[in-house]
C-alpha cells in the first residue's frame, strides 16, 4: 500500500509556553516601546541571542503580521502568557519566517534555569504579562467595555 501523506510536506509547529508569551509581547511592544527598547537588549543578550536575533524576529514579525489582525495575536498571546498551558502555532497560522524566530526564541526562553539572572528576568516578564491581562480586563469590566 502506498502512503500517499507523503506526498504532502510537513507543517513545522512551535509550542508557545506563557513564558516565552510574555516574552515576544515584551518584543513585540505590547508592553510599550519604551520597555522593548530598554529591557529586550538585554534578555536576548541573557539568553545568549544577541540583538540580531531579536531584530530578526521583529523583521520576520513584521512580514508575518498581515496574517493576523494585530490585535488577534496580542490578544492570543496575552491569554498564553497568564494561563498555565503552551499553544502550538503553526506555519500556516505565523508564516515560516516568525515561526522558526518563535522556535528560536522559545527554547532561549523555556531553557533558562530558575534563579538564574535569565531565569529572573524572565519570570519577572511573565509576572508582569499576567499582571497587565488581569489589569487590563478589570479595567475593562469595571467600565463596562
Amino acid at each position: 500500500a502506498d502512503d500517499s501523506t507523503s506526498q504532502f510536506p510537513t507543517l513545522q509547529t512551535v509550542g508557545v509556553s506563557p513564558r516565552c508569551a510574555a516574552v515576544i509581547l515584551l518584543l513585540t511592544g505590547a508592553f510599550g516601546q519604551t520597555a522593548a527598547g530598554v529591557l529586550s537588549p538585554k534578555l536576548f543578550s541573557l539568553l545568549h541571542l544577541g540583538t540580531s536575533i531579536g531584530d530578526k524576529f521583529e523583521a520576520n514579525w513584521e512580514y508575518s503580521k498581515p496574517l493576523f489582525t494585530k490585535n488577534k495575536l496580542q490578544t492570543t498571546l496575552e491569554a498564553v502568557s497568564k494561563g498555565s498551558e503552551a499553544m502550538v502555532f503553526t506555519e500556516l497560522s505565523l508564516g515560516r519566517p516568525a515561526l522558526q524566530g518563535m522556535q528560536t526564541i522559545c527554547s532561549s526562553v523555556d531553557s533558562a534555569e530558575e534563579g538564574s539572572l535569565a531565569g529572573t528576568m524572565v519570570d519577572g516578564v511573565h509576572g508582569t504579562a499576567k499582571v497587565r491581562s488581569s489589569a487590563s480586563a478589570a479595567l475593562a469590566q469595571s467600565w463596562n467595555w
